[in-house]
């Protein structure tokens, strides 16, 4: 009898532990989607002001600016290979210029005056 009272017991005692390691087993995974509901909000917060800022908008014209030229450049190179025929000499008309502002790109002048035409347009 002790020992069937033993047997029952340290089942319940197994049971009750089982349950208890479920329950907190459920508390982790609220706790991690409550987690990860917060980071996706602050991520979208810090996006969102990142998106807003100077900073944001001088990389996004400094890329704009460089893609432009860049396409330019191979937009030329590729109408050259189709057409070897064709004269494209009017378009070096602005050589000198294009170059310089392909040099400009990443001065510090150039990065004031994206800053000012940021705030201009804030």
């Amino acid at each position: 009898m002790e020992v069937e009272k033993k047997a029952t017991e340290a089942l319940e005692s197994e049971r009750k532990a089982s349950r208890e390691i479920k329950s907190l087993k459920d508390k982790i995974k609220l706790v991690e989607i409550e987690w990860e509901k917060k980071l996706e909000t602050v991520k979208a917060e810090e996006l969102k002001v990142f998106r807003s800022s100077n900073d944001f908008l001088v990389h996004k014209l400094e890329f704009t600016i460089e893609s432009y030229l860049k396409c330019m450049v191979d937009y030329r190179f590729t109408v050259q290979s189709l057409f070897s025929n064709i004269n494209l000499s009017k378009l070096d008309a602005d050589k000198d210029e294009a170059v310089d502002v392909e040099e400009e790109v990443g001065s510090s002048d150039t990065k004031v005056a994206l800053v000012e035409v940021a705030e201009a347009t804030s």
